[in-house]
């Protein structure tokens, strides 16, 4: 089995997990709404990794780095850009 197989065969088990939790355990549509399309963005983005890691690496890891960056820095920057829940 390749790597990038094993990769596609363990986003589908936890992107469909997720998916199944988010119908299960959201009470109200617009919730199940809002966790769904973030539950998808994630998988997009999950499988398009995956697929760059297959055919270049040298693209992928520089890719890896930008995300970890954005990470770490909407920790800092997400009152400004969602506002303060407290």
């Amino acid at each position: 089995m390749s790597q990038y197989r094993l990769m596609n065969m363990i986003g589908i088990f936890i992107f469909g997990g997720i998916g199944l939790l988010v119908v299960l355990q959201t009470d109200k549509a617009e919730k199940a709404i809002e966790a769904g399309a973030f539950a998808a963005v994630m998988a997009v983005i999950y499988f398009v990794l995956a697929a760059i890691c297959e055919k270049n690496r040298s693209i992928f890891i520089p890719v890896i780095g930008v995300l970890a960056v954005l990470a770490v820095s909407m920790i800092f920057l997400q009152g400004f850009f969602f506002g303060s829940h407290h």
